[in-house]
């Protein structure tokens, strides 16, 4: 798009030189066809000296009223046909009155209103024949505080018809095309500031753009006509030439964020401050004028600066946007240069170029602004219709099952809302459970269990009515609703969809030795509940009892079944507690060696590690974790001064330790009625070879769980810094387990665990 309004700006700069050319070609073949019909004064009597009047400033000492004549003679008038007319433009002075032979025949402005802006105007007036003598005299008094004189074309008399033309052609040119560019500039910066601030979400670097032409626009109000002003004419100068500043001054802001130049910022900032100083110290027009036109050759180091920026970043990123703001600029250059030095020079009677330059730099800096506002909003657009595309696939994905593609448990009662609750229908909800999914995970690993879930997934929906009444409800659970009307016995359908499971191929193979099954609870709609949550939560609570009972089965909802489990749910409950409480307990006990820190919890961990590998039953690690815990628990009435000592134990202080398994064993056994748990706190100092104590029991006479923990006490202790000794490293330990085999440690239970311990690190 930036292409096009690349080639659209191109296109209105070659249509505005077209529209120019015609405009002064009118006006050059106007004063043509005038010149044999009407006489041009150039020259003026001034101060006694017959001179050209074009315009010229005047000493500021001098300021105030002035007076200019010029004789003509009837006969340089008689060429000219029909009424006679005055036509004058562009003539400086704050208010003028015109005489012919001293008689007042027109007056330009007020003399009671002397702040007004009233020279950039073309006006007209008839002069009477009967007022023509032999030898007539053209008059002005003027009154002026900065230049006198005509801008750019002389006084003419000309006939009626003649000075129409020339008087129409002059508005055109000059007040008139002032006055459109000036009103464009107003109403459409204005209108881009205006949707900039309507709108939350824009690039704010090119809001800056319009703010920038806004300020040139005021500037521009130099070239306009005002009868009457409320400003004095030097404050009214001032304010133009610091709305041109500004204007710098903004575009340069603008322009160093998108470019990233800070000396775009420092320069534009230089030369405000230049004309705020410049109109701080200037008492009159003149002195005003004459720094404007010095600090406006840094304005032209500013521009240069746009010029030389946007051709760089084109050359790197032939953006169009830079190549528009180099032309904009190049276009600001050279009639701003070519007018810088006119005024510097004092050349009075030239057309001003700047006001051109600027018009081509006002329209590309607002195309600019807009295009980018545009695209702005259309990237906006575009990704609100893609939050709108995603939402629509967030929606789908909200009621999908990414893994299995099923609808999950939101559309689940969704469905069941909208299609079981109001129709009535008899509905049995199937909840499939794969057993011991958590084992197939961790031996196949997660890669592995997708690919199962996946294909289970496909099983139950080969059974279903419809892929839509299948559903992935969590985890490796599935729901399945059977309408009555559709399937006349839904258990039929579950050992079916069991049966499946355990003779599928693709299954089997993914699983190699291990035999994948599935639990299935049902419940039914209304019979066992008319809410869709608790129908779900009877069939859950008959799977559970499926999974109780023995796993790869099908269990229908009784009530029955809640007390089965609430039952076996307190017994899980009283292990919990009892767990939570040794844990509490271990903690106070380590607390005792500020040395060993959390030894209970390692020993506890070492041995969970063992209990693993050599696959016990779930009583047994419950147990060898108890005992685990609690294994120091007789350290609790040994006295501090041995426990924390840092030299070496003496006889009768290792004597003392040792009654901790006795203390431990006296305590423990009112605590936990399970003897697994209560030989690892009295036995886990015995020794393979008979020599451990209390009870010097040896080999298999040593409970199986106390040869664990007292491996996996005897290891830590070595890992762990002693007040007497540092620690020793893991493989010295392990060493050190190796080479007490079948003397301290019970080598089989030592095999497994420097196998676990090197595993792990591996």
């Amino acid at each position: 798009m930036k292409q096009k309004i690349f080639g659209v700006y191109i296109t209105l700069i070659a249509l505005f030189t077209i529209m120019l050319f015609m405009g002064f070609g009118f006006l050059e073949t106007a004063m043509y066809d005038t010149s044999s019909n009407a006489l041009f004064i150039h020259d003026f009597e001034y101060n006694g000296v017959l001179s050209d009047f074009s315009e010229r400033k005047i000493d500021p000492k001098d300021s105030g009223i002035f007076n200019y004549e010029r004789r003509i003679t009837e006969a340089e008038l008689e060429n000219i046909s029909g009424d006679l007319m005055l036509l004058i433009t562009r003539l400086r002075g704050n208010w003028h009155k015109i005489y012919w032979n001293g008689t007042l025949i027109a007056e330009i402005g007020s003399s009671e209103l002397v702040s007004n802006n009233i020279w950039h105007d073309s006006y007209k007036f008839a002069i009477d024949r009967k007022l023509i003598d032999k030898v007539n005299t053209l008059s002005f008094t003027t009154y002026s505080e900065y230049k006198i004189g005509f801008s750019t074309v002389p006084i003419i008399i000309a006939g009626e018809s003649n000075a129409n033309k020339l008087y129409a052609a002059l508005k055109m040119v000059h007040s008139n095309f002032y006055s459109v560019v000036i009103s464009s500039m107003v109403a459409l910066s204005s209108m881009q500031l205006l949707l900039f601030g309507m709108t939350k979400a824009y690039d704010k670097r090119y809001s800056l753009l319009p703010l920038s032409i806004l300020a040139v626009a005021i500037y521009l109000l130099d070239y306009v006509v005002f009868p009457y002003a409320p400003l004095s004419p030097l404050l009214f100068k001032k304010i133009i030439i610091l709305a041109l500043y500004m204007s710098t001054m903004i575009m340069g802001l603008a322009l160093s964020r998108i470019y990233e130049k800070k000396i775009l910022l420092w320069a534009s900032g230089a030369l405000l401050g230049a004309g705020f100083l410049l109109c701080l110290i200037s008492s009159n027009s003149v002195m005003l004028s004459d720094g404007y036109n010095i600090i406006n050759l840094f304005l032209l180091v500013n521009v240069l600066l746009w010029f030389v920026t946007s051709l760089r970043s084109y050359i790197r990123k032939t953006n169009p946007e830079d190549v528009m703001i180099a032309i904009a600029s190049l276009l600001l250059l050279i009639p701003g240069t070519y007018d810088t030095f006119i005024l510097l020079l004092d050349f009075g009677e030239k057309l001003r170029m700047t006001v051109f330059g600027v018009t081509f730099y006002a329209a590309a800096v607002l195309l600019i602004a807009m295009i980018n506002y545009i695209d702005y909003q259309k990237k906006i657009y575009l990704a609100s219709e893609e939050l709108a595309t995603e939402k629509e696939r967030m929606a789908v994905a909200l009621n999908t099952d990414e893994l299995t593609g099923l609808s999950n448990h939101r559309k689940f009662f969704e469905k069941f809302q909208n299609e079981i609750l109001s129709d009535g229908h008899h509905t049995e909800i199937l909840f499939i459970d794969i057993d011991q999914f958590r084992a197939v995970n961790n031996a196949f690993g997660h890669t592995v269990g997708d690919e199962i879930l996946k294909r289970i997934a496909e099983i139950i929906v080969e059974h279903a009515e419809s892929r839509d009444h299948v559903f992935r409800f969590g985890g490796e659970e599935f729901v399945m609703m059977c309408n009555i009307l559709y399937y006349q016995n839904p258990k039929e359908v579950a050992e079916k969809i069991r049966q499946a499971v355990i003779k599928d191929k693709l299954l089997t193979d993914m699983c190699s030795f291990f035999t994948l099954t599935v639990s299935i609870g049902i419940a039914g709609y209304p019979m066992d509940s008319v809410a869709p949550k608790m129908v779900v939560r009877k069939a859950e609570k008959a799977n559970e009892y499926a999974k109780a009972s023995g796993r790869n089965r099908i269990c229908v909802y009784e009530r029955s079944i809640e007390d089965k489990l609430e039952s076996a749910a307190n017994q899980q409950l009283k292990k919990t507690l009892l767990s939570d409480f040794v844990f509490t307990l271990a903690a106070a006990i380590d607390m005792k060696d500020i040395y060993t820190g959390r030894h209970s919890e390692e020993v506890t961990r070492y041995a969970m590690m063992i209990a693993d590998e050599m696959r016990l039953s779930d009583d047994m690690k419950y147990a060898l974790k108890l005992g685990s815990m609690l294994h120091d628990l007789g350290k609790i009435a040994i006295p501090d001064t041995i426990i924390k000592k840092k030299d070496q134990l003496s006889e009768e202080e290792y004597e003392k330790i040792k009654e901790h398994t006795i203390i431990g064993y006296n305590l423990i056994k009112e605590l936990v009625d399970d003897n697994l748990v209560v030989t690892c706190v009295r036995n886990h100092h015995e020794r393979v070879d008979g020599k451990g104590y209390p009870d010097g029991q040896k080999g298999d006479e040593i409970p199986l769980l106390a040869r664990i923990v007292c491996i996996a006490d005897a290891y830590h202790a070595m890992i762990s810094t002693r007040p007497y000794r540092k620690e020793l490293s893991q493989k010295m330990a392990l060493e050190q387990l190796e080479l007490f085999s079948n003397r301290q440690f019970d080598a089989q239970i030592v095999e497994v665990f420097v196998k676990v311990i090197t595993g792990n690190n591996n």
